[in-house]
């Protein structure tokens, strides 16, 4: 009787793992706009799959991606976190979905049309190297996004523990489909601020900003006071949230976007840490595709 009653809890022992390990894990999951996407992994036998799903109300589970891998690195649910999404975001009718794939790190464009979403096309953003998780560590990305007219500027910071990294500020230009790399010059000059983002609502005092920063312009004779916008502004992605949670920010750079009459959107830095204006020449670079 008590060998019987073994089998019979061995069996059960068994059927549990193997409804574990058969189990979905939804890695990623966040909605904007009424759009809900999300990255569901699937183990099967030694193939794990990842497939990106668009959910709507109106038409159900949609799979927009589906990726299939062998590979050892993703042998046990820890080791995930190699293939990610990082982030999405949402313009008219155009899905723009940023990925991390063992490194590699592209952004996927969808329309979204009346049936379901297509036309994808990939962007390449960059690469960074990676190591296996038991010597690299874990991977982390980090992705914030802001639209001005018809360009896409973002904040990119994809890393492993012990391994590379790729960190930096972007913009696709819709109207062209490319992605440029953004970069900056050593500082020509730096001007002391006067530390109040530290503790600013940015955008909640955009007028405030706006004061701050054309004064600073005209004083110094890079623009005048002829049609000044503020357009927004950009950080890494962690200061963002822990500002929206603790009220101070802790960054070091901050991106602040500009225009003045008919020119083209510019950006200026502000160290954070420092309180200083960075003046420097801005670069754009193709990132070939």
């Amino acid at each position: 009787m008590k060998k019987k009653n073994l089998v019979v809890f061995i069996i059960i022992l068994t059927l549990i793992n193997l409804k574990s390990m058969a189990q979905d894990i939804t890695q990623f999951e966040k909605e904007i706009q009424g759009n809900t996407l999300q990255l569901v992994v699937k183990r099967k036998a030694e193939t794990t799959v990842f497939e990106t799903q668009l959910l709507s109300k109106e038409k159900g589970t949609l799979v927009l991606n589906k990726f299939e891998s062998n590979s050892y690195l993703l042998s046990d649910k820890n080791k995930y976190q190699f293939f990610n999404i990082i982030d999405f975001s949402v313009k008219g009718h155009f899905l723009y979905v940023f990925y991390n794939d063992f490194g590699k790190i592209f952004m996927d464009r969808y329309a979204l049309d009346d049936k379901s979403p297509s036309a994808q096309k990939r962007f390449l953003i960059g690469n960074y190297k990676i190591i296996s998780y038991e010597n690299g560590g874990d991977m982390e990305s980090y992705c914030q996004t802001k639209w001005i007219d018809d360009k896409l500027y973002f904040y990119i910071d994809a890393k492993q523990a012990y391994g590379g990294r790729l960190n930096g500020l972007f913009v696709f230009e819709e109207p062209q489909k490319n992605i440029k790399k953004i970069s900056f010059s050593q500082p020509s000059k730096t001007i002391a601020g006067n530390g109040f983002f530290h503790s600013l609502n940015i955008e909640d005092s955009g007028g405030k900003v706006q004061k701050e920063l054309l004064g600073l312009l005209v004083k110094h004779n890079i623009t005048n006071a002829n049609s000044f916008s503020f357009l927004g502004y950009l950080e890494h992605p962690l200061s963002y949230h822990a500002f929206n949670k603790y009220k101070v920010r802790d960054v070091e750079n901050l991106y602040l976007f500009y225009k003045t009459g008919a020119a083209g959107v510019k950006v200026i830095r502000y160290d954070n840490n420092e309180n200083l204006w960075l003046l420097a020449e801005v670069k754009e670079e193709e990132i070939p595709n």
